[in-house]
């Protein structure tokens, strides 16, 4: 037959002749049943201190100038117990790299678990990374907004402080800035708050490998640009009076834009002239009469970035000549009484909506009695707000 238990110490700590003792003693085989057992027994033994083996892990870091380290202490602890693993961790040196070696010299442990350990070890290794430290560059810098001028260009309308700095330099570490800044817009087209982002500063000095510059960004505006019509405006020498302003650009190729950005002129798919209109002062006739550009517009695909103002435009001198007017009469019958004199209605080829009145003098062909009779009309005379014009 078999005796089996539950056997415990007084105590999970260590220590020398403990009490073990033994309890719910029973027996169980073919001839178990022929024994009555005691249930519980006692004896001594001694539970020894178990090596704690501790490992370090973690512990990178951002440059600091320093070697210290900061990793996480590990072990094969027995599980529950409280235990505190301390020790003084460095790196190899205070400069940033990858897989760099950290020592972890004097370790020792404390707790409430503490006296049941002996350490196997009260040094240990492993490797991390210190990564570069970001450092931004100090100083007003403002941003002024320009006028479109094809480019993202932004240097010119940036102020630049006169001794900007860097931040924040660890320690007594021997960094400096130097450079020549440039600065360039997200988009060379007109906008609000178009991001502009600085280049051509670096860092220099025995330290400075263990930094990296972040470069500068602002935003600012960029406006509208104004062109105006040079060249010249070509139009017809006369026109026969119409009772409009109208009149008509023989070459629009002689027109052209001024102030155009560099990289736009010269490109009519970026941009041209279109719609254009030229009229007289008003539409009455006389020589010489001044003929300006009323409308224009402007295309392209930059065309959005421009403003067009027709403030200055070249202008013409043009004449506006008589209109011939044809003036027909239809007489009326009437009983004779003695004299010549008919009465006549005029009718003329004016232009449509022009004010003045036909006069003249009517008479028959003779005083006498006739059918179908001829009647003249003389001394036919024009009156009236656009007589003039005929």
């Amino acid at each position: 037959f078999a005796v089996s238990g539950t056997s415990l110490f007084s105590t999970a700590a260590v220590g020398n002749d403990k009490t073990v003792t033994a309890s719910s003693i029973f027996l169980s085989g073919t001839d178990a049943a022929n024994y009555s057992p005691n249930s519980t027994a006692t004896t001594t033994a001694s539970i020894t201190v178990k090596t704690l083996n501790v490992t370090i892990s973690g512990g990178a870091k951002t440059y600091d100038a320093s070697t210290t380290a900061t990793p996480t202490y590990s072990s094969d602890q027995v599980s529950g117990d409280t235990l505190t693993i301390t020790g003084t961790a460095t790196y190899a040196d205070k400069n940033a790299g990858t897989n760099k070696t950290i020592t972890a010299t004097g370790i020792s442990i404390s707790g409430a678990s503490s006296g049941n350990y002996v350490l196997g070890n009260t040094t240990a290794t492993t490797t991390a990374t210190i990564s570069r430290r970001t450092l931004t560059i100090t100083g007003t810098f403002t941003a002024s907004p320009r006028v479109y001028d094809g480019t993202t260009d932004a240097t010119g309308n940036v102020s630049v402080p006169g001794s900007p700095g860097i931040t924040p330099v660890q320690g007594s570490d021997s960094v400096s800035l130097i450079g020549t800044p440039v600065f360039t817009y997200a988009s060379q087209n007109v906008g609000t708050g178009i991001t502009i982002t600085g280049s051509g500063y670096s860092i220099t000095g025995t330290d400075s490998v263990n930094y990296q510059l972040t470069q500068l960004t602002l935003s600012s505006n960029i406006t509208v640009r104004t062109v105006t019509i040079g060249g010249t405006l070509l139009v017809p020498s006369t026109k026969t009076y119409d009772a409009t302003v109208a009149t008509t650009i023989t070459d629009t190729t002689a027109l052209t834009l001024v102030n155009v950005a560099a990289p736009d002129a010269g490109n009519s798919s970026k941009l041209a002239l279109s719609g254009l209109v030229a009229q007289y002062a008003n539409k009455n006739v006389a020589d010489a009469k001044t003929v300006s550009i009323t409308s224009a517009g402007i295309t392209g695909t930059s065309s959005s970035n421009y403003l067009l103002s027709t403030t200055g435009a070249p202008t013409a001198t043009s004449s506006i000549t008589l209109r011939s007017l044809n003036v027909t009469i239809a007489a009326s019958n009437r009983v004779y009484n003695a004299s010549t004199a008919a009465a006549v209605t005029y009718s003329d080829n004016r232009v449509s909506g022009d004010v003045f009145t036909v006069s003249g003098t009517a008479s028959f062909d003779s005083k006498n009695f006739g059918n179908l009779k001829t009647v003249t009309a003389n001394s036919i005379t024009l009156s009236g707000a656009d007589a003039a014009n005929y």
